[in-house]
């Protein structure tokens, strides 16, 4: 009896230990931010990041998109369609910093350099995300 109860509480700690060590969930992801991009004028567009997409919305049409991976404070994209400058599978890399409902994204590098100005040119405000 005495074994099982080590045994149980063994695994218990196990558990709890995997608990501790989880990371938080990103807090990007599954969200919605307005702001403004000059595609060729300058418009107001939504950036909507749901699973690893990253969804350019203009009046409710996605005119780009990106998939993303993050790291810590930083955002990698890589195009995979969409009507802009930037050819399909180019690059760029940006911290993002979000503070209370304002999210800023820090050019770092980018092959596309039309896209570093559109994601650095204004501070997008976080919006109702919809699936």
């Amino acid at each position: 009896m005495k074994t099982k109860i080590k045994i149980f509480l063994l695994a218990l700690s196990g558990i709890l230990l995997n608990c501790k060590e989880a990371k938080p969930v990103n807090p990007i992801y599954n969200t919605a931010w307005a702001g403004v991009a000059n595609i060729p004028t300058a418009q107001n567009i939504v950036l909507k990041f749901s699973g690893d997409d990253i969804d350019v919305m203009l009046k409710d049409k996605i005119v780009e998109q990106m998939k993303f991976k993050v790291s810590n404070d930083t955002l990698h994209i890589e195009k995979t369609m969409g009507g802009s400058p930037c050819p399909v599978k180019s690059k760029g890399v940006y911290r993002y910093i979000i503070e209370g409902d304002q999210l800023s994204l820090k050019y770092v590098s980018d092959e596309c350099d039309s896209r570093q100005y559109n994601m650095t040119v204004s501070n997008f405000k976080k919006v109702a995300f919809e699936d």
